[in-house]
């Protein structure tokens, strides 16, 4: 049993396998001098664990001889310094194409996809549909039309409809090919009109990811068949074979694992025709009749048919269900028990976790799929944009549950892909906040770029920002990657301690998928046929997470082996839970709807959100759980149909059945424009007012919609991390429903944190202020002492704000990023002529051109052609860098860079050219430098592109008698504060408080704020730098 003291110590030292690790995106040249430096770089900043992830622009050969040699390099470098090594088992993603070798090499191992195509046909009348060739898909990357030989074009059935009977017309239908193109043609021998529909198979001919953008790629269309068992051996064959070739002497000691990224068994190509288009494999028809006991054929026609009749729901669910366990079997266990048979860990992530189409569509079912891995994943893409989005929590929740129920420790996720250049520490802190409380506690920083040169520095060759030694934060990295292993390890220690089950409705997905609309996955438009679904989960989830209700997702396969005691508990895995949250289940399985009637009769709580289970899944026959609920079913369906009609108005109804059952119905979501409308809305207040009745949880806080929290134990002991999701201070408070002592511990420093509280019989009350983005952890248990830190207050404090007398000073030249003349991407291996223009107001002491050697360019400044460059590293290893000082006027000046990309294809942009030196800008000139500066960003007062360390300086007179002093600064970005030349601490994000007394003294002090802020300013993405405000001194 862990026990809290544990904690308190586990919290002061280090815990460096539960460090986040890093996606190294290796994207350029590859040299072994290069890969030693940024590994201990990574390693200085508490990073020990690294997985290589070929990228854009790579510019050796991938699965090649000196690649693995690299490879090779880069182990033994992790030996040395004591990291580990995980596999990526791709170029780009998703996996499963070799980096287009296997395609290729072996074109039987590309996926599929099950096309539709139809006429309406008069009696007599004929029919030419061409099925692929001339009008086939126009490739949006490389213009390439692709002839029917190529995409291996079969016709599996063809029938007509006339009043509802289908006819099978394949034997009539006549093929003609040309060499380019395929036509089927038939004709209408009938008396009456009909619907002609044809049914045929394709190859997948998208070039995706893993076959673009790198000097060795050739733009290879198509993607693996991960739902054929042969052709996943053969992707194994190619990569992880080779792998274990190379390195598998090191498998199991510095080689820990293979991460596995978003195969996927739809890949969507000719967009034309969205909505004719469903999953294939290569064996699928066989595969169908032994799993299903009947031909598909006999279900093609229903397959895309629009409406919700039994025999339609009845084959989407039949094919789904076929999808999901080849998917399983072929990739996700083939996969799996490589890697256990040979020492590795299995991890990585599914696509689009958070939708139930591509849940469906992509790998068909999320917890028989993750369960294959060891350590189960998911993707926080643009995190810093994403994390205000309806559908940001649910990926995670889900996740983290089918670890939990599979008694799997640690679960990884990708995190702050594409957040921008501008993205700070304090909102990485804020983010990761949420992503811990979902129950992650492996973080990967996605990712670290090896190059950031040319089209490498902004979408869509790179994703910043780059979480590396070319970020200006970096050297503060270990602030967050220590704050992240505290509480990693404390989740890694623990389990998830929930009273709420949240049935994810998988047969209701299966049954309603499919039909003209089931592309539409932005799901804005109610034809969407899943839309209101994913609508009511996700906001259930958000729900239950602004009420601080602790909860789980519940997996239908896992509910039906579920226990219901008399108390009114349902029973999943050892975890007990005594409410029961339906969101939206139409339809789910015989099983299932046992257990829910078994509780409900045992008096648990159940609450149904936008729809009643009225049908049995299993068998499609019509179920009296209305009447069996207490319910009445006219007035469910009214209610039903007034919130999702076409022309619904805003519409929320609470219709009670029995005691214990609850029936919500609301179109008043919490969502605009994909946003979550955080706070007390409609959707929380009826969620809300569905707990009424039933027993406290053991937290209890009052209710704020800045406030998250998880409930974790181990044993006797439990744990409350509680995080401020909002970037202002709030006081929070609440109550611990348990009879043991309770005590605060600070998650930046590990320190016991005093607050205020209140013990009684059987609770504890407490109250604490959290700063923006700042948690806490509350521990519960027998061995607390009682009341050992009750927080008193301090005396009242004087306030000085100090807004004059600043001084300020770059700890590095000053920036001025010129822009090109004509803008644009060129071609790859044309030849180009930029044009740079800039004026110079004053004489500058010092003026440089710094730029980057990703294409050939002879450099030229008022006619005048520069010669002298030096190799520096600044944002680069060897940024070029040349003193043009004595070559600039005043007045206007002409950069001109006249050069040729590189052959291989890539989204280039013309070189990214920036003057650096002793200056400041006004007005978009230069001018002469200048030293006093106001207590705010300094983007507005000359230094608009500066990007990096900065100090601000001023003077402050103290008087005696003064028993504390305190610094409090506003800024987005790292602070260090120095006072007379001593050490006062550094700050990564709030509170930005510094206890200065021991550095003061009476008399004159010098203050000095220094600040880092990332690289936006420069790059592109600009950020208020700085302070925000002029900061303020508290005396007391």
């Amino acid at each position: 049993m862990l026990l809290f003291t544990e904690v308190k110590e586990a919290f002061k030292e280090e815990q460096p396998e539960y460090n986040p690790g890093i996606m190294w995106f290796w994207n350029d040249d590859i040299s072994e001098n290069e890969i030693s430096y940024q590994l201990e770089r990574f390693r200085e900043q508490d990073i020990v664990e690294f997985f290589i992830h070929p990228m854009y622009g790579f510019r050796i050969d991938y699965l090649s001889e000196r690649y693995f040699q690299l490879i090779r390099y880069a182990v033994n470098e992790a030996g040395r310094l004591g990291m580990k090594f995980w596999i990526y088992d791709e170029y780009n993603w998703p996996s499963g194409s070799a980096g287009g070798y296997l395609l290729r090499d072996e074109p039987w191992t590309r996926s599929l996809v099950l096309r539709m195509a139809d006429a309406e046909m008069a009696a007599g009348g004929g029919v030419r549909l061409c099925l692929a060739g001339n009008d086939a898909f126009l490739d949006s990357d490389n213009g390439n039309k692709y002839p029917y030989a190529d995409m291996d074009t079969r016709v599996i059935f063809a029938c007509t409809e006339r009043n509802g009977e289908i006819s099978d017309v394949t034997e009539d239908v006549v093929l003609e090919s040309t060499g380019e193109s395929l036509t089927a043609i038939w004709r209408n021998n009938g008396s009456t009109s009909c619907r002609f529909m044809i049914f045929y198979s394709e190859r997948c001919m998208t070039v995706l990811a893993s076959a673009k953008w790198s000097e060795f790629n050739w733009n290879q269309p198509g993607y693996l068949d991960v739902c054929n068992s042969e052709a996943v051996a053969k992707f194994i064959e190619y990569t992880h074979e080779r792998y274990k070739a190379e390195i598998g002497r090191e498998f199991g000691r510095t080689v820990k694992g293979v991460f596995t990224d978003e195969a996927t068994a739809c890949v969507i190509h000719r967009p034309n025709a969205l909505s004719r288009l469903m999953p294939w494999s290569r064996d699928f028809i066989s595969e169908f009749v032994k799993r299903r006991g009947y031909e598909i054929k006999n279900i093609l026609p229903l397959l895309f048919a629009d409406g919700d009749s039994n025999e339609i729901m009845a084959a989407r669910r039949d094919f789904w269900r076929t999808i999901s366990e080849l998917y399983t079997e072929s990739f996700m266990k083939s996969v799996s028990d490589w890697c256990a048979k040979n020492n590795l860990i299995y991890t990585g992530h599914l696509l689009g976790e958070e939708s139930f189409l591509w849940n469906l569509a992509s790998f068909g079912d999320m917890y028989d799929s993750l369960s294959y891995m060891h350590m189960p994943g998911f993707d926080s893409t643009l995190s810093y944009q994403f994390i205000d989005n309806y559908n940001f929590n649910i990926t995670g929740k889900l996740a983290a549950s089918v670890a939990h129920f599979q008694g799997k420790e640690r679960i990884l996720c990708e995190a702050y892909t594409g957040s921008g250049w501008n993205c700070s520490l304090r909102h990485m802190k804020r983010i990761v906040n949420r992503l811990l409380i979902l129950g992650a506690n492996f973080i990967q920083y996605m990712g670290a770029y090896y190059s950031i040169r040319g089209f490498r520095k902004l979408p869509p060759g790179c994703y910043p920002p780059s979480h590396s030694w070319n970020n200006t934060l970096f050297e503060h990295y270990r602030y967050l990657n220590r704050y992240m292993s505290r509480i990693s390890w404390l989740s890694a220690k623990t389990e998830p301690c929930a009273r709420v089950l949240v049935l994810y409705p998988a047969t209701t997905a299966r049954l309603l998928l499919g039909g003209s609309r089931m592309w539409d996955w932005d799901y804005s438009g109610s034809e969407y046929p899943l839309r209101k679904h994913e609508l009511t989960i996700q906001g259930v989830v958000n729900s239950l997470m602004t009420l601080n209700q602790t909860f789980e997702m519940g997996f239908e396969q896992l509910i039906e082996e579920a226990v219901v005691s008399e108390e009114g508990e349902i029973t999943v895995r050892g975890q007990k839970y005594d409410v029961l949250v339906l969101p939206a289940v139409t339809y789910t399985t015989g099983s299932v709807l046992k257990v829910i009637m078994d509780f409900v009769s045992c008096s648990g709580r159940l609450v149904m959100v936008n729809d009643v289970p009225f049908k049995n899944g299993d068998t499609m026959t019509d179920l009296k759980i209305p009447e069996i609920l207490g319910l009445n079913e006219d007035e469910a369906l009214s209610a039903l149909s007034r919130a999702f009609a076409q022309d619904a108005v805003p519409f929320s109804q609470i219709i009670h059945g029995k005691d214990n059952v609850r029936f919500v119905v609301t179109n008043q979501f919490e969502e605009d424009n994909g946003k979550w409308k955080k706070g007390k809305g409609i959707f929380t207040e009826l969620i809300k007012s569905c707990f009424e009745g039933v027993k406290p949880s053991a937290l209890e806080l009052e209710l704020y919609h800045g406030i998250n929290s998880c409930h974790r134990k181990a044993g006797n002991c439990h744990f409350f991390i509680i995080a401020n999701d909002e970037p202002h201070k709030c006081t929070v408070k609440g109550r611990v429903n348990l009879p043991y002592n309770i005590e605060a511990l600070d998650t930046d420093s590990g320190d016991i944190r005093m607050i205020r509280m209140d013990r009684n019989d059987g609770y504890t009350d407490f109250e604490t202020e959290l700063d923006g983005f700042e948690s806490v952890i509350i521990a519960a248990g027998e061995e607390m002492e009682q009341d050992s830190l009750i927080y008193s207050g301090m005396a009242t404090a004087k306030d000085i704000i100090l807004s004059e007398g600043w001084s300020f000073e770059t700890l590095a030249p000053n920036w001025f990023v010129l822009s090109a003349v004509p803008s644009g991407n060129p071609a790859p291996g044309s030849e180009f002529a930029a044009v740079y223009d800039f004026e110079v107001h004053t004489a500058i002491r010092r003026l440089e051109l710094v730029t980057e050697d990703d294409c050939i360019a002879d450099w030229y400044i008022n006619n005048i052609k520069i010669t002298d460059f030096k190799k520096e590293r600044i944002w680069e290893e060897a940024n070029n860098v040349s003193d043009i000082t004595v070559l600039v006027q005043i007045g206007l000046n002409r950069l001109v860079a006249v050069g040729r990309q590189p052959a291989f294809n890539a989204p280039y942009s013309l070189p990214f050219t920036a003057l650096c030196g002793d200056f400041s800008v006004e007005d978009g000139k230069m001018v002469a430098l200048r030293k006093e500066i106001k207590p705010l960003p300094w983007n507005d007062q000359g230094w608009p592109y500066y990007a990096g360390k900065a100090v601000y300086r001023c003077e402050v007179v103290l008087g005696s008698g003064f028993n504390h002093i305190e610094l409090s600064i506003g800024t987005n970005d790292v602070a260090r504060v120095l006072v007379n030349g001593n050490e006062a601490g550094v700050r990564p994000w709030e509170p930005y408080r510094f206890d200065i007394t021991g550095v003061c003294r009476q008399g004159s002090n010098m203050i000095e704020i220094e600040i880092t802020s990332p690289y936006g300013n420069l790059f592109g993405q600009p950020v208020p730098s700085g302070l925000l405000e002029p900061p303020v001194l508290s005396v007391r």
